[in-house]
């Protein structure tokens, strides 16, 4: 994938616990560096040979909503996703579940409001992402710009 024009955003439910912000906002990244083959770059040997494994080539924001924003967010987004474009998101039924059975199994009966987003990763070009997250701060700070 050509990563010049595009951008990652984690956008994450604001109103949560920072141990479960952490958590989300890592799972999120393993799902998107996984799936988005050249996100990760080479290793790197400092000076004195030791090995480095390779970082993410884009920076990631973490962006701070409301739940029912990230909902908002997440269906404006998949209105205009491309081909070429990534989503990802982590529920309150993947928080609750014990194995990755009862979490599929939870969501495969799930509909519509049922569902409870506690984050969203986006992988987009940047004038999308900056479109539908232009309200939006990094989290820890005021929800909304002023």
């Amino acid at each position: 994938m050509d990563l010049e024009n595009k951008k990652c955003v984690l956008v994450i439910d604001n109103t949560l616990h920072l141990g479960v912000v952490a958590n989300v906002a890592s799972i999120l990244s393993i799902t998107i560096g996984s799936k988005i083959s050249g996100l990760i770059g080479p290793d790197v040997a400092d000076a004195s040979g030791s090995v480095h494994p390779g970082l993410t080539q884009l920076p990631i924001p973490v962006l701070g909503a409301t739940s029912e924003e990230i909902r908002l967010l997440r269906s404006e987004y998949l209105s205009v996703k491309g081909d070429n474009d990534f989503i990802v998101d982590f529920t309150g039924f993947a928080a609750k579940a014990k194995t990755y059975d009862q979490y599929a199994a939870s969501l495969q009966v799930a509909s519509g409001l049922d569902i409870t987003y506690y984050g969203i990763g986006l992988l987009t070009d940047k004038k999308t992402v900056n479109k539908i997250t232009r309200k939006l701060n990094l989290i820890g700070q005021n929800q909304f710009a002023q």
